[in-house]
């Protein structure tokens, strides 16, 4: 494209030379006013000053001040057929990112493991197993995003290039063995201890759903009688804060 005067005037600062080449390359493109066309040169719009295809480039005008149809009923994105070219049609454009729903690709190391349309895939694989995926998402014209990829150790959460825990997101193993003993004037809650491979944080004791009293350090506790008579039920709670499935309710009358 050949700028004339405005050769070397502005180049390089997206200004009046860039308007002027994007004004003439969406002429080149086919966009011709649909509705607000200029008296005596229908080949440009008069709606709006600053919208590109104006007949005129103001001196010092930044190409960002500008914008693509005004409106959307001329030359760009319509949304009624008829009357004029949509720019978007043109057949030396290919659409990014047109319609229909995305697609997510799901890899397993170099392997494509799932293509799914919503936001989680599942798999399964030995406690301790440490794997690798990488996420694309895929438009319906097949382009692909940039990768985003983690490393999962199964137990124990994200892990860096050395087996490093650099987010703990498992939760717990569920509580199970809940039960109780009556002692004087007092019943003991037990339940068998959890381990978890990020360090656990304790448990968290339930009162008819209801967390009671602080996490609890070790796998028993002490009620007053009084304070038993209630359904009953434990969580483990990991350092990152995760918490398991609680146990089995235990009701106590």
């Amino acid at each position: 494209m050949y700028l004339d005067s405005l050769c070397g005037a502005d180049l390089g600062g997206a200004g009046e030379a860039a308007a002027t080449a994007a004004h003439e390359l969406l002429h080149n493109l086919g966009a011709r006013p649909r509705l607000h066309g200029c008296s005596g040169s229908p080949a440009h719009t008069c709606d709006a000053t600053f919208d590109i295809l104006y007949y005129a480039v103001e001196s010092g005008a930044l190409l960002e001040s500008l914008r693509l149809d005004v409106g959307r009923d001329d030359y760009y994105g319509l949304s009624r057929a008829g009357g004029a070219p949509d720019v978007r049609d043109s057949p030396f454009l290919e659409r990014v990112g047109g319609a229909g729903a995305f697609l997510y690709r799901v890899y397993r190391g170099e392997t494509l493991f799932a293509e799914v349309g919503a936001l989680m895939a599942t798999d399964v694989a030995p406690i301790g197993s440490t794997l690798v995926y990488t996420l694309r998402a895929a438009d319906a014209d097949g382009y692909l995003s940039a990768p985003q990829t983690i490393r999962f150790k199964v137990g124990a959460g994200i892990v860096d290039g050395t087996g490093a825990i650099v987010r703990d997101s498992v939760a717990p193993p569920r509580v199970t063995g809940l039960r109780a003993t009556a002692a004087s004037r007092a019943v003991v809650l037990r339940w068998r201890a959890v381990t978890d491979a990020g360090g656990l944080a304790g448990y968290r004791v339930l009162r008819g759903g209801r967390p009671f009293a602080q996490l609890v350090g070790h796998p028993s506790l002490e009620l007053r009688a009084s304070q038993a008579h209630a359904t009953w039920a434990v969580a483990a709670v990991d350092l990152a804060g995760n918490t398991g499935a609680a146990s089995k309710p235990l009701r106590l009358t």
